[in-house]
């Protein structure tokens, strides 16, 4: 499946469609979305501002409306789908997690998008440069970089990134990936291997591969929709639960389906995935989901908050039971939830903004609010420290014996011991104490209070690469015409492995430090490739045993 344009394409130097592009076969989705989209954003927008009319309110609102005008206008169009689909995909997603959802969710919560902000305005500004920055320079990679997937010679096709999966081997993927899960719960711990533990965790996202099976047109294969495979999903998805519970890991609960569902959502904007949303069955699974994430979902997350001082005094069979027992006690989950509140009113470093536990995974403008408050008070002797610890955290990446043939020197550990929101908390409000808490920072307040104004520079540089390596994970090929009445056709298809990292592609920026973008191009997106080529040859080979 895909989107199909008619014989009036042109197949240019890249091997593709680069001319006359003929309209979609059906109506496009992208429309549909646009149109929904403001529709629901007017209607927020209106009572945000009629219950909560004040100055920082007022201007939160109006730089949300701005940005969804530039988006929509600009990028959310089905070029950009056809050509662009995972560059495009990342920019979306900003948009939605620090725009459209907060002004949504906190009205839901009957609370203004500004609610809990010490620095309402800077956030806002900070975060419609960045869209603004963002933009450009993605108009800078199409401008320059052309159409990646578009290109025959590409030596990604040539190791079979885009080769057809057997659903067999989709399931050994998986397997092999809840084999490094089971290893990095149960046995991590106790091995002194730190690189082998690394190398074993590197495998954990891939257990999410069963859960595509239902989306396998998009890379390029359909599977028979049976009533075994939908039992073997369910039993699939509750094993991935246990273990979820077993780590202590709230992401595991809900990564696989979020994958899902970001891909379906990509599935339709790239017209790669037919759409129908007012229909009985899309309502009442929407109900569904809403009810399962806001209750037992959210339940069960607290619950797991509330056992986790003891995970690494018990055994992995006990934190079960005691997660299970704590989430059946409904009483103890108010307390936590009341206790929680109460102490985000006088912690210094807060991060309150969503009462939801998933929902704020999603869309914290704290996150920001902290970082920013923290680089607008940091003194330019601790700036310069502050530079040098991010410049370290991207050097750390290199392996050891590189760092000492140049003489630099690195100390991996302390760098990786503690987050960019400890480091400047500590600088700030807190002292050596507050390290090693893990507090979460935000790359437009951490790079503000490191390199200034620069940051946007850096930002926007390290983003143009960034762009053409998600995108070189997407290709377009032509497909024979079945018979003499018919023409050719073009086909957009998405590696699996983009798939699988599909949820890193739509939060790639709410990264901690701006130079993480240096890292991901340097380890993170080479790393994520040769990983998955690997998995793929072993599901292969076990595949024929």
């Amino acid at each position: 499946m895909g989107i199909r344009f008619n014989k009036e394409g042109k197949e240019g130097r890249f091997g593709g469609v680069l001319n006359s592009i003929a309209v979609p076969q059906e109506p496009s989705f992208i429309n549909t979305f646009s149109k929904g989209s403001w529709k629901v954003l007017l209607f927020f927008s209106f009572f945000q501002l009629f219950f909560f009319h004040n100055a920082a309110n007022l201007f939160a609102v109006a730089i949300v409306l701005l940005n969804w005008l530039v988006l929509t206008k600009f990028l959310l169009r089905p070029i950009n789908f056809s050509y662009y689909p995972l560059s495009t995909f990342l920019i979306l997603g900003f948009c939605l997690t620090q725009f459209y959802f907060p002004l949504v969710f906190t009205l839901i919560e009957g609370k203004p998008v500004v609610y809990n902000l010490i620095r309402p305005f800077d956030v806002f500004v900070h975060l419609i440069l960045v869209f603004f920055v963002s933009i450009i320079a993605h108009a800078a990679y199409t401008m320059y970089l052309g159409k990646p997937g578009l290109r025959k010679q590409s030596i990604l096709r040539h190791f079979g990134l885009f080769s057809p999966r057997t659903e067999k081997q989709i399931w050994l993927i998986g397997f092999i990936g809840l084999s490094a899960v089971m290893f990095t719960r149960l046995f991590a711990a106790a091995s002194a291997n730190v690189i082998l533990n690394k190398f074993v965790m590197g495998f954990m996202p891939f257990m999410y591969a069963p859960f595509l099976i239902p989306l396998s047109p998009l890379f390029g294969v359909k599977y028979s929709k049976s009533k075994t495979l939908t039992i073997q999903l369910i039993v699939y998805t509750i094993a991935v639960f246990v273990l979820g519970i077993i780590g202590n890991s709230r992401g595991a609960l809900v990564s696989g389906l979020t994958a899902l569902g970001f891909s379906y959502f990509l599935g339709m904007l790239m017209g790669a995935v037919h759409f129908k949303i007012i229909t009985f069955r899309n309502v009442m699974i929407g109900a569904f989901a809403i009810w399962f994430i806001t209750g037992p979902l959210s339940d069960l997350s607290i619950a797991m908050l509330v056992v986790r001082g003891t995970r690494t005094e018990i055994s992995s069979t006990e934190l079960l039971n005691q997660t299970l027992e704590t989430y059946k006690d409904k009483e103890t989950l108010k307390k936590y939830k009341a206790e929680t509140s109460k102490s985000e009113t006088s912690d210094i470093w807060d991060e309150g903004y969503l009462d939801n536990i998933f929902l704020a995974r999603f869309c914290n403008l704290k996150f920001n609010d902290n970082s920013i408050d923290g680089a607008l008070r940091i003194s330019d002797e601790n700036r310069a420290v502050f530079q040098n610890i991010q410049i370290d955290r991207l050097l750390s990446i290199l392996p050891t014996p590189l760092l000492r043939v140049f003489n630099i020197n690195v100390n991996k550990e302390w760098v990786i011991a503690s987050s960019l929101g400890d480091q400047l908390f500590s600088f700030t409000d807190g002292d050596e104490n507050s390290i090693g808490g893990f507090r979460t920072g935000s790359f437009e307040g951490t790079g503000f209070a490191a390199f200034g104004w620069w940051y946007l520079l850096i930002f926007g540089v390290g983003m143009v690469p960034v762009f053409f390596l998600f995108d070189k994970l997407f290709i377009r090929i032509k497909i024979p015409a079945a018979s003499p009445e018919q023409s050719p056709h073009f086909e957009s298809r998405i590696s699996l492995c983009a798939l699988l990292v599909i949820n890193t592609i739509f939060q790639f920026l709410t990264m901690e430090g701006t130079l993480e973008i240096y890292s991901y191009l340097l380890r993170g997106w080479i790393q994520t490739v040769l990983l998955y080529l690997l998995v793929c040859r072993l599901s292969r080979i076990f595949s024929t045993l």
